[in-house]
């Protein structure tokens, strides 16, 4: 007849077998057991190797530069660098993008420009910005960018027509937030927000809303707008002022 000793020592046995058993399967390592007493004090497992990156990406219908940076584990400013983007981060369907620093394109040589052309109305007409707020909303400047305080329903409007190119909230001091890319190689920023209503590759149009500001603790509603041309921040409060 086995004993209860005799038991528990086989249990123990038998368990130890187990682990190591797995720890060799998985590459991984069994420390510190013993016969009779079996205690696990640190289980190594084998890191996953990272799967290679291709050469190049071909930008299919509807991606954006950020999301593609996301899916390859890239700073989305290196990829846009090594792919001579735009500062806007526009990128186009078929388009080949380079995933190697070492393979990027070269810089593009701009060409001599042309004679500009007698300027028509429609060349001529001043762009009008929405206010990213209704009623032309109180703000402070923080910089070059606003802090903007919105109505009581918290409503984040986009200025003019664009293209969303990045939602999320992956770049911890800006928060939630959303890039939309508009023509003439403007970028606008509205950061900081409670909660997103568009998503990457959307088309907005003027005025659309596209967030809700979170609430701060006086009961306000705020969120930051920046707006970019060319990848520099310029200036928004002359530009929204004078809409």
């Amino acid at each position: 007849m086995v004993t209860q000793k005799q038991l528990c020592c086989v249990l123990s046995l038998a368990l130890s077998m187990m682990l190591l058993g797995c720890a060799t399967q998985g590459g991984g390592e069994v420390k510190e057991v013993t016969a009779t007493n079996v205690r696990v004090t640190h289980l190594t497992r084998p890191k996953t190797p990272r799967t290679a990156i291709p050469a190049t990406h071909q930008v299919k219908r509807g991606e954006t530069l950020f999301g593609i940076a996301r899916r390859y584990n890239l700073d989305y400013r290196q990829l846009a660098e090594w792919n001579d983007v735009g500062g806007n981060y526009v990128i186009t369907a078929g388009q080949e993008l380079v995933l190697h620093a070492d393979k990027k394109v070269p810089p593009k040589v701009a060409p001599k420009p042309a004679p500009a052309p007698t300027p028509d109305k429609q060349q001529t007409a001043k762009v009008i910005w929405q206010w990213p707020a209704a009623n032309r909303p109180s703000y402070r400047k923080e910089g070059k960018g606003l802090t903007i305080t919105t109505a009581a329903d918290g409503a984040v409007l986009t200025v003019r027509d664009g293209s969303v190119v990045y939602a999320g909230e992956e770049l911890e001091e800006y928060g939630k937030m959303v890039l939309i890319s508009h023509a003439d190689g403007f970028l606008t920023v509205y950061a900081q927000n409670a909660a997103l209503l568009v998503k990457e590759g959307q088309g907005v149009t003027r005025g659309e809303r596209i967030a809700t500001a979170r609430q701060e603790p006086n009961g306000r509603r705020n969120f930051y707008f920046e707006m970019r041309q060319a990848g520099k921040v310029v200036d928004a409060a002359p530009l929204l002022n004078g809409s």
